[in-house]
């Protein structure tokens, strides 16, 4: 199959995350797969923000969202650190 120049191919999302031969139990909910260093599911197939310019607009939105709430629980946990035992 041949493609001319600037030719732009996409793929559904869905198609690839419930593909078994990226995902192993593709169907299943196993949020564990994505912190399981041992797991042979190819993490590279998901993209959920997808990427270049079509991407999603609310990407840069959830990053900095995240990192304010990383930032507010990181500042809260060292805040309680910081007060004296008043027992």
């Amino acid at each position: 199959m041949e493609f001319g120049d600037k030719t732009e191919i996409y793929t559904s999302v869905c198609t690839v995350h419930h593909d078994a031969r990226y995902f192993d139990r593709p169907y299943d909910f196993l949020p564990q797969r994505w912190l399981d260093p041992t797991s042979h599911d190819v993490k590279e197939a998901s993209q959920p923000f997808s990427v270049g310019p079509r991407g999603c607009i609310g990407r840069k939105y959830v990053s900095c969202s995240i990192s304010r709430m990383h930032c507010s629980f990181s500042a809260f946990h060292m805040m309680l650190l910081t007060v004296p035992f008043l027992g």
